[in-house]
């Protein structure tokens, strides 16, 4: 009868053996999960730094284009006292 019980009942090691194949999987699962959140946020930082290029850009394009303008009223400017 005792016998027939521990039939049923799995070894200890299998137990065991199931047990760790599944805390190995769920590392495995949070390895990944921990390199995806890591992509992301490289991917984050590059957007990050491609909109600071832009601004800089855009910056110096205003800074160009208000020179260009100065440098014309300058020269309207000349052109009246010339008259």
């Amino acid at each position: 009868e005792w016998d027939e019980e521990y039939k049923k009942k799995p070894s200890q090691s299998e137990q065991s053996r199931k047990k760790s194949e599944q805390s190995k999987k769920k590392s495995e699962q949070s390895k990944k999960k921990s390199e995806q959140s890591k992509k992301k946020s490289e991917q984050s930082n590059k957007k990050s730094e491609q909109s600071k290029k832009k601004s800089e850009q855009s910056k110096k394009k205003s800074e160009q284009s208000k020179k260009k303008s100065d440098a014309s009223i300058k020269n309207n400017r000349k052109r009246k006292s010339k008259e």
